[in-house]
């Protein structure tokens, strides 16, 4: 059976979870952009610190993240 875990509800309470749907997938489009549009390592950097600290304001265990990868690396490759 096809375990996927990509888009999977995850039952929190966190700020993230508390969030508007719409605000949700304006910040994820922003966040898009912003990749796209840097040329530089520093910025890459700075997104990447953003995008932990979201992970970790999310209270979902990084286990979760790794399963989520896992299941899309049909696509990674």
């Amino acid at each position: 059976m096809l375990s996927n875990v990509f888009g999977r509800y995850y039952p929190i309470n966190s700020r993230i979870h508390k969030m508007s749907s719409i605000s949700k997938v304006l910040c994820t489009l922003i966040f898009i952009i912003a990749t796209l549009l840097c040329n530089k390592i520093e910025y890459h950097v700075v997104l990447l610190f953003l995008l932990l600290f979201v992970m970790l304001d999310t209270c979902v265990p990084f286990i979760v993240y790794l399963k989520t990868i896992l299941s899309l690396k049909w696509l990674l490759l």
